[in-house]
């Protein structure tokens, strides 16, 4: 499959909430800090810019490295997106130093 990764932007922000809607029970953390800080990473300790995975044009997962250090991620593929997530967390001027999501994804990380 192919993966593509963008910056959450406007036109592409109704699409993503209605993705991590659908997968409230690990997202809830994306969608508290994307209605108190936004989309883009500021100065707030819980703030990050959210991006998402795309496979033949539907998401795959959303994610945002918080100021903080902390990665949260919804996502319904594991092993093809992991080194992607993961090298868009290194291109942030941020240290990872957690992660908020499904099992099933997160405990690669450690």
């Amino acid at each position: 499959m192919q993966y593509t990764i963008e910056k959450v932007s406007h036109p592409s922000q109704l699409d993503m909430l209605n993705f991590v809607k659908e997968h409230e029970k690990f997202s809830l953390f994306l969608l508290g800090n994307l209605e108190s800080y936004g989309a883009t990473l500021t100065n707030a300790p819980f703030s990050g810019n959210y991006k998402l995975i795309r496979s033949f044009g539907e998401i795959v997962a959303v994610f945002s490295l918080t100021r903080k250090g902390s990665l949260q991620i919804a996502a319904t593929v594991l092993e093809p997106i992991f080194q992607t997530v993961l090298e868009a967390c290194q291109e942030e001027a941020v240290f990872l130093t957690g992660v908020v999501g499904n099992w099933n994804f997160c405990g690669p990380f450690w």
